[in-house]
């Protein structure tokens, strides 16, 4: 006779990301409410052609949250999902999961962000590269952008950093996506993943991270 695995509801990967997650959120509000200033132009990942740029940031930027409603509806995302994946997975094998969907969404995002880059260079009259370089950012720091929609996006992206959703790409590339979807289809978890309040809190989370993480 097989002994079935028991399930922990808080295992260990998870509960040191969630710790980790809020330390930096934690630290992102102390920082700007204390000294003014946003870490999230040292830890946001921004585009490599910018001035912001640092390699650190295709790691930091997974655990930065812009407020409060992003940072809750990520992190009840990592302990509903997260905690079925390390238990179903083990430790090693989520974590390396975690840190790569991360890496690869970066990666994803800069490739699309450079096709964007070069056509909105293309598309730039002369000389506005260089004045939007030079004062592009002080526009984005006080709030305000360019009005011509070219100017104003070829800001965005040199000058601002990417928001990141740390669940929706890991939803969307999970290979538990259809299995979490219908908790009956995963018979070694236990009770509460298989009762339709688990179903619900799941609709709640991804609709949470939808409203969020635009």
């Amino acid at each position: 006779m097989i002994a079935q695995r028991s399930f922990n509801l808080m295992p260990t990967v998870v509960k040191n990301l969630l710790i980790i997650n809020g330390l930096f959120f934690l630290g992102m509000i102390s920082i700007r409410s204390t000294f003014g200033i946003d870490i999230t132009d040292w830890l946001g990942l921004y585009f490599p052609a910018s001035s912001e740029f640092l390699p650190v940031q295709l790691v930091t930027h997974m655990f930065m949250h812009g407020n409060f409603g992003h940072i809750f509806s990520n992190m009840l995302m990592l302990w509903f999902l997260g905690s079925a994946m390390e238990n179903h997975w083990g430790a090693k094998r989520f974590l390396t999961y975690y840190l790569l969907t991360g890496l690869g969404a970066s990666a994803l995002q800069i490739g699309v962000n450079a096709i964007e880059y070069f056509q909105l260079s293309a598309a730039l009259e002369s000389g506005a590269l260089e004045t939007i370089t030079r004062d592009g950012k002080d526009l984005i720091e006080r709030g305000f952008n360019y009005t011509n929609p070219t100017w104003g996006s070829f800001n965005r992206l040199l000058n601002a950093p990417n928001g990141r959703c740390l669940w929706r790409r890991i939803w969307r590339t999970s290979r538990l996506r259809h299995d979490l979807s219908k908790p009956s289809d995963l018979p070694q978890l236990s009770l509460p993943y298989q009762s339709k309040v688990f179903r619900h809190w799941v609709w709640l989370a991804r609709t949470l991270q939808r409203v969020q993480c635009k």
